[in-house]
């Protein structure tokens, strides 16, 4: 399976404040100062019948606070708008990336 495959598990499907449909693959989660996050990017469909949808790694990644709606028990996901939220997020996003890059290279040294 190659790399920019979308497993159906990490697809999910938001609707913008105009009703349009946009579908996008969480690619982490995590939480920064006891608020969870999502990292989002955009995924396209196949042009072949039956493929798996593939991720625009091409596209800006996006970061969504995820709230739970307790009455039904779903996640709710909003787009961070908030400059300083956004960049104390990616900061530490970007921080987590760093830190699976070395884990993974010391892993690399083993074999």
């Amino acid at each position: 399976m190659e790399d920019n495959i979308a497993s159906r598990n990490s697809l999910v499907t938001l609707t913008d404040d105009y009703g349009n449909e946009h579908d996008f693959a969480i690619i982490d989660l995590f939480e920064v100062d006891e608020i969870r996050y999502a990292i989002m990017l955009p995924v396209f469909e196949s042009e072949e019948e039956g493929e798996e949808p593939e991720v625009d790694f091409e596209e800006d990644a996006y970061i969504f606070r995820v709230e739970t709606d307790e009455q039904v028990g779903e996640e709710l996901f909003f787009e961070v708008e908030d400059e300083k939220e956004w960049e104390k997020v990616a900061v530490a996003w970007e921080s987590r990336l760093k830190t699976m890059d070395e884990e993974e290279t010391d892993e690399d040294d083993y074999f």
